[in-house]
């Protein structure tokens, strides 16, 4: 898988973590350090093991069936076509609706409980790229491509907390439509072979 794809894939799916750590960083302006490197690592651990059990899920069990393996590519381009009407959707709602970032101002810092019901939440579209890379990569290891996928919502969210004050509301705007179209891309290279 060229590499380009794989951080293209990275980008889109480590966005929705990305927005939450920014909503975290403006929440939470104090949040200790520990918090938010554990907050980075279960959201990037969750970016790495979703689309894992995706890729073989499609393996044990969808590739097996021949009729569905011979439609494969249009399988991967509707899963990341609907991922991707998804985020644009969201994109357009938070531009139009000029949403903020919206704060519980009674919790004054972030729960590991809360930390997880947002890692989990954030990474559930990427079970569909994991079976997508399945499908449109069918002899490559998955290992590679999910670590970096990984590393790179880690970096993003570090970031994201760290200049959520200063940012927060432009890119939890934008983010989401950005995202989204760039999946839509990916998931039509992949259609077209190319």
């Amino acid at each position: 898988m060229p590499i380009i794809d794989i951080v293209i894939y990275a980008i889109a799916l480590a966005i929705d973590a990305t927005v939450v750590s920014i909503a975290n960083g403006v929440c939470y302006p104090s949040i200790r350090k520990r918090m938010m490197f554990l907050m980075a690592g279960l959201f990037g651990f969750f970016q790495f093991l979703m689309p894992v059990i995706g890729y073989y899920f499609y393996k044990l069990f969808v590739g097996q069936i021949t009729f569905i393996s011979g439609m494969s590519k249009w399988i991967a381009f509707v899963l990341l076509t609907l991922l991707a009407i998804k985020m644009i959707i969201e994109g357009f709602n938070r531009i139009y609706k000029n949403e903020g970032i919206a704060c519980d101002t009674s919790v004054r810092d972030i729960s590991i409980k809360r930390l997880l019901y947002q890692a989990v939440a954030t990474s559930m579209d990427a079970l569909a790229v994991g079976i997508s890379l399945a499908i449109a990569y069918p002899t490559q290891s998955i290992y590679t491509s999910t670590i970096i996928i990984g590393v790179i919502t880690f970096v993003l969210s570090i970031a994201g907390v760290f200049f959520g004050a200063r940012i927060g509301s432009i890119v939890t705007k934008y983010a989401p439509l950005i995202g989204g179209i760039a999946l839509f891309f990916v998931g039509l290279k992949i259609l077209i072979g190319f």
